[in-house]
């Protein structure tokens, strides 16, 4: 099983910044997560990869699709 993604790891990956996901999250767009605890924030690297190479997201983000 893959291990949970930190958003510094997906932003990492992606190339966006964590304030980026954060403001997704706010808008209710971007890729699944989980909310584990108060400030702790994980990603399925699976739902995260669909989510970034789906041709419908490439309007926020810069990752070649």
């Amino acid at each position: 099983m893959n291990q949970l993604m930190t958003p510094q790891q997906v932003g990492a990956e992606y190339g966006v910044t964590v304030q980026e996901l954060a403001e997704w999250r706010r808008k209710k767009i971007g890729p699944a997560y989980y909310v584990l605890g108060t400030r702790v924030i994980r990603y399925m690297p699976d739902n995260v990869d669909q989510w970034f190479r789906d041709p419908a997201n490439s309007r926020w983000h810069d990752f070649h699709v």
